[in-house]
């Protein structure tokens, strides 16, 4: 038996990813893996489309602490 399409807007695919994702980062390489991969498809004016992977650009004022991914680190002097 074929799998059932389902039809889903991009907002709503990133909201059932973000709800099983560690990280926003496994949210974004999720979402871009599904539709590079042809599992997912645009419709409409993006039919078609690829998402251009990139490495996620930080502002220059943050680290990231690794250890908690979720909350940036300031540099020192800052506050």
């Amino acid at each position: 038996m074929p799998k059932r399409k389902k039809e889903l807007t991009f907002l709503e695919l990133m909201e059932q990813i973000s709800e099983a994702a560690k990280n926003d980062d496994e949210v974004i390489a999720t979402g871009t893996h599904l539709v590079n991969s042809g599992r997912v498809h645009f419709g409409g004016n993006l039919a078609g489309a690829k998402i251009a992977a990139r490495r996620h650009l930080v502002p220059s004022s943050i680290r990231w602490d690794q250890n908690q991914p979720w909350h940036p680190k300031p540099l020192p002097g800052l506050r």
